[in-house]
Formats: C-alpha cells, structure tokens, sequence
C-alpha cells in the first residue's frame, strides 16, 4: 500500500514538472496585449516610486528627487519595451 501511493505521488510530481515544459509558447495576440497592457500602466511608475521613495528616505527632498528620477526611467523602459512587444508580436507564431 506504501508503494502504491508513493507511486501515485511520484506520478503526481512528475505530471506537475513536466506540464509547464509541455506547455505551448505564447500566441501573438498575448505578446500584443502584454505589450498594450506595459504601455497602459507604465505611467503608473511617475506616481507610485516618488512617494515610495519619499517615504523610505531620511532626506526627503532627495528622496523625491530619486523618485522622479526613478518613476521617469521606469516609465520610459516600460513603454520602449511594451512598444517593441507589440511590434514584434506577429512573429510571437514563428518561434
């Protein structure tokens, strides 16, 4: 009986680990819509990492300062990087 059911979670173990390797590759239209959804919320980073940095810092205009300079930078990566993901997309089904 301990065999079976340590049988039955190798079994288990084994279909878990090897369902994502099975796995298809992403489809275009989900390269295209992860790309527009990058681009979407990128300017999100203007709000969110100055006050972030604001209050985890002991000077705080220097804290808001880094923000800015943060937020602006990760804005700007994540609209190249959207922009590239959904020009890129329709040959996602090439791969």
């Amino acid at each position: 009986m301990k065999k079976a059911i340590l049988l039955v979670i190798v079994f288990i173990f084994m279909f878990a680990f090897l369902s994502p390797a099975m796995a298809e590759p992403p489809k275009s239209v989900d390269k295209a819509y992860h790309g527009l959804e990058k681009m979407i919320k990128a300017p999100m980073h203007l709000v969110n990492d100055p006050a972030e940095e604001y209050k985890a810092a002991d000077f705080k205009p220097f804290g808001l300062f880094g923000g800015l300079l943060k937020g602006i930078s990760y804005t700007a990566i994540d609209l190249v990087h959207g922009a590239y993901e959904v020009v890129v997309s329709p040959f996602a089904m090439m791969e």
